[in-house]
C-alpha cells in the first residue's frame, strides 16, 4: 500500500468512525477518542501536504492539528451563524470536508501533477 492510500484510508476511517460516534449520541469515554482524535488532527491532515516543508513528522502533525482546529472553527461558525449548528450536521460537514480534501489529493498525485510544495520540473511518484 503506498502512502496515499494510506493518508487516504486514514481520513475516511477515521470520518465515518467519527460520524458514527457522533450519531451514537453516548457520552462515555469510548465513543469519545475517535471524535476527538477526528477533531484535532484529521479535517487538516489531507491538507498539509500542500505546505513546502512536508518531510518533518513533528511539522506535519503540529500543521495538521493547527490547521485541524481552524477548519474545526470555520465550519463551527458558519453553521452557527446559519441557524444549523448540530453536533451530527457539523462532524459530517468536516467529515466531508477532509474526505474530499483527501480525494483530491489522491487525484492529483495519481494524475502525475507535481503537488505545490515540489519544485518545478519535478513530479512526485505515485
Amino acid at each position: 500500500m503506498n502512502p496515499e492510500t494510506r493518508w487516504l484510508t486514514l481520513v475516511v476511517v477515521s470520518s465515518v468512525a467519527a460520524v458514527l460516534a457522533t450519531l451514537a449520541g453516548t457520552a462515555d469515554g469510548l465513543s469519545m477518542i475517535p471524535l476527538l482524535w477526528f477533531l484535532a488532527v484529521i479535517p487538516g491532515l489531507p491538507f498539509v501536504r500542500m505546505l513546502k516543508n512536508n518531510d518533518d513528522p513533528i511539522a506535519i502533525g503540529l500543521t495538521a492539528v493547527g490547521l485541524s482546529l481552524a477548519i474545526d472553527a470555520l465550519v463551527a461558525e458558519a453553521l452557527l451563524y446559519s441557524h444549523a449548528y448540530n453536533a451530527v450536521v457539523t462532524v459530517s460537514v468536516l467529515a466531508a470536508v477532509a474526505c474530499l480534501g483527501a480525494v483530491i489529493g489522491r487525484l492529483r498525485t495519481s494524475s502525475g501533477d507535481p503537488e505545490p510544495a515540489d519544485p518545478v520540473g519535478v513530479r512526485s511518484e505515485a
